[in-house]
């Protein structure tokens, strides 16, 4: 009894020592392999060591099997700041319904060889070199043969407690796991480009991820939303950072129609109270089609929330003009003859739009978005 007291007393005290286990913990969302039908995700890398424990590194992996057969994930030649190491083993199950394993859990830890030095480099891991292989479990024919690089430092996300990614070493904190920030216009950094690095993924976002949150973010994040059922935002709210970097994302495909109404309607007096103008925002979610001319449906209604043009009347109202592919414009002004003093709120839809190429599209159930005139 006394030595199992003694034991656990001797765990408790190596554990305190260990205190803040969590050198360095990274979210990530980057695709490591993608061959032969297997996709491998990195979700996340955590540096763990100190005290009574011998460091060693946590790779976080989902596999994406689309074979037949069970495959195994072999890490080899690993190198942690260029001093060689050791990692396991893992499989991953025959393809399923959506072909996704749970995350697959890989320690990178101390050669014996040289575990004095690799000890040391885990204990202080800046970079980690690897082969990525992968081998069919029922035909032991390999499948795959791909070197990775990580630089943690470079590539690593800020965590709560530490001094971030960048230039400077993160020195302890919790844990960062899903705990995504807001977005917006103006914000810069690691997590901006671990944004944009997904939406590039995806196909909403052209060019490289520079950490900039800027027009193309922002037309890039509207364009995600609206095509994985989320309110459209000029802003990367943290549940749609849940969802971009979830599974279940769907990747950017061509909209039926691809113009919208945007986030700002303006009016005036045109002539005294007896006629007043509006013009809306539309934004031209295409990637690659220029648009010529477009037609809006709308209707007006007082604070009761009665229409005012007739209960069941809608206008329609058409504008020529060019909306290049990814912008946003405003449409020519458009008069309504009604007391300004009773309307309260303006519905518009998107129901037609021609193509620069001759194309016509048509919607016959449109959504209508409202906006208020206080």
């Amino acid at each position: 009894m006394k030595k199992i007291t003694a034991l656990i007393l001797a765990i408790l005290l190596g554990l305190l020592a260990f205190g803040g286990t969590s050198a360095l913990a990274a979210e990530q969302r980057r695709t490591l392999l993608d061959e032969a039908g297997v996709k491998l995700i990195l979700l996340k890398y955590e540096t763990v060591g100190g005290g009574a424990i011998s460091p060693y590194v946590m790779l976080s992996i989902r596999g994406i099997n689309n074979t037949d057969h069970r495959v195994w994930v072999d890490l080899k030649d690993i190198k942690v700041n260029g001093v060689s190491v050791i990692g396991t083993t893992r499989s991953i199950a025959a393809h399923t319904d959506t072909g996704e394993s749970s995350p697959l859990l890989y320690s990178v830890r101390a050669n014996d060889v040289n575990r004095t030095v690799s000890e040391a480099a885990l204990n202080n891991a800046r970079t980690l070199e690897m082969r990525v292989c992968v081998e069919d479990g029922e035909t032991y024919k390999d499948l795959a043969d791909t070197k990775v690089s990580i630089d943690f430092i470079r590539e690593s996300v800020k965590t709560p407690g530490s001094s971030g990614g960048g230039s400077s070493w993160p020195s302890g904190g919790s844990t960062y796991y899903g705990d995504y920030k807001e977005l917006k216009k103006g914000s810069k950094g690691q997590a901006v480009r671990e944004l944009q690095l997904r939406l590039i993924e995806l196909g909403y976002l052209d060019g490289k991820a520079d950490g900039s949150f800027g027009k193309k973010t922002i037309a890039a994040v509207r364009a995600f939303c609206s095509q994985n059922n989320l309110a459209v935002d000029n802003v990367a709210t943290p549940d749609m950072q849940a969802k971009l970097f979830s599974s279940g994302a769907k990747a950017y495909s061509e909209p039926w129609i691809p113009l919208e109404i945007g986030q700002r309607v303006e009016w005036k007096d045109k002539r005294g109270y007896e006629m007043f103008s509006w013009r809306t925002q539309v934004v031209n979610n295409s990637k690659s089609r220029t648009i010529k001319g477009f037609e809006l449906e709308y209707y007006i209604t007082d604070v009761w929330g009665n229409r005012l043009l007739g209960s069941t009347i809608t206008r329609k109202y058409t504008a020529t003009m060019t909306v290049k592919p990814g912008k946003t414009v405003f449409s020519p002004w458009a008069a309504i003859g009604y007391y300004i003093d009773n309307v309260d709120k303006l519905y518009l839809a998107v129901t037609k739009i021609a193509f620069a190429d001759g194309e016509v599209r048509e919607v016959y159930e449109p959504d209508f978005y409202s906006c208020s005139f206080h």
